[in-house]
């Protein structure tokens, strides 16, 4: 049915607290296993190593190249190991070509984080900031566009689900500004 909503499904049966009651970051398990979307998922995940705030950030990462060039190298691969590869060989420099330099930025810094290590969010705002007001007027999230929501508070949740990206929440809320004739699911 054309014009029909999308509806999205998001499933954390696989989540997991990274940190003790005490608020440390808990040890990292020798094996875990694969979790998440392959197409997404980090090279931590394929490589069945514990996932932290970083991986978080590879998913989003994936996610906006994806939004931004239309497709991702693997993604007419259905094998999860394969994807692995894909992803082996093809993340780097060259993943992010013609690409906002925020984009590159943001790889290298991803890159570089450890498994304990906190992402510096602020940073990442700011890059987010850049490229967002540097390419359109009007800047609507790639990723929020899909949501065409028009209410805060349905965003703001939509992000909740999202633990490690919630210190990015308040930025993505504050940057969405509805386009000229767009219609909310929300209202």
């Amino acid at each position: 049915m054309s014009g029909a909503p999308n509806v999205f499904a998001i499933d954390f049966g696989l989540s997991r607290r990274f940190k003790t009651k005490e608020g440390e970051v808990k040890e990292p398990r020798a094996y875990a296993g694969f979790r998440g979307t392959a197409r997404y998922a980090s090279l931590n995940s394929h490589q069945s190593l514990e996932l932290s705030r970083r991986d978080d950030l590879w998913s989003l990462f994936y996610m906006m190249v994806e939004f931004l060039t239309g497709s991702l190298p693997w993604k007419k691969e259905k094998d999860r190991e394969q994807i692995g590869k894909l992803k082996e060989e093809h993340t780097n420099p060259t993943l992010v070509q013609g690409l906002p330099q925020q984009m590159l930025t943001l790889l290298h810094h991803i890159s570089k984080l450890s498994y304990r290590e906190k992402p510096n969010y602020e940073f990442i705002r700011t890059l987010f900031r850049q490229m967002l007001f540097q390419t359109k007027e009007n800047p609507v999230p790639f990723f929020l566009q899909e949501l065409r929501c028009t209410n805060p508070l349905i965003v703001r949740e939509h992000l909740s689900l999202f633990p490690s990206l919630s210190p990015l929440a308040d930025f993505l809320v504050f940057t969405v500004k509805v386009p000229p004739g767009a219609r909310s699911r929300n209202d």
